[in-house]
């Protein structure tokens, strides 16, 4: 396979082409995922909307927790408490509605914001720097006019890298 196949040869690009599109296609879906499992592994809401409902937290824990309904004959079994915010019968009560509403819209609020400090700093941010906008000028003009100026330009921008950069065109 070595033998048959040569390393195409590489080409100057203007930018990173189709890899932005999978890059901010990437950057969506982990804050989609981030957001869920912030949203459905905390008890942050849960609290948050028992303490709203109810003034204070007292009786929090007894009433997330529901009996099990198990009737063998092991009688360590008995008395055993699961979380689930059900009823005797087994059925969801209003605060289980309550507490997975509330969890939704965390997950709306929560995925806008992000989404928003996003693009904030994406408006922020230039795509290309300015250090590498200095290099292509140089390039492109004559760098005996500008030599002494690009160099320490560079210098302060890059360090002794830009000089190197520079050297090498």
């Amino acid at each position: 396979m070595t033998s048959l196949w040569r390393r195409s040869i590489p080409q100057r690009s203007a930018g990173i082409g189709l890899w932005q599109g999978i890059i901010e296609f990437l950057a969506l879906a982990s804050v989609i995922t981030n957001g869920l499992v912030i949203t459905f592994t905390s008890q942050f809401v849960d609290k948050l909307v028992y303490k709203h409902s109810n003034g204070s937290f007292e009786g929090y824990i007894d009433t997330i927790t529901t009996l099990s309904p198990y009737n063998g004959t092991i009688a360590g079994y008995k008395d055993c408490y699961y979380r689930g915010i059900r009823d005797e019968e087994g059925e969801f009560t209003k605060l289980y509605f309550e507490i997975y509403l509330g969890k939704l819209a965390f997950f709306v609020a929560f995925e806008h914001f992000v989404f928003l400090v996003k693009f904030i700093v994406m408006a922020l941010i230039d795509n290309v720097p300015k250090c590498k906008f200095f290099l292509e000028c140089a390039h492109l003009c004559s760098l005996e006019y500008f030599g002494i100026v690009f160099y320490y330009y560079f210098v302060f921008c890059w360090g002794f890298q830009g000089v190197r950069i520079l050297r090498k065109r």
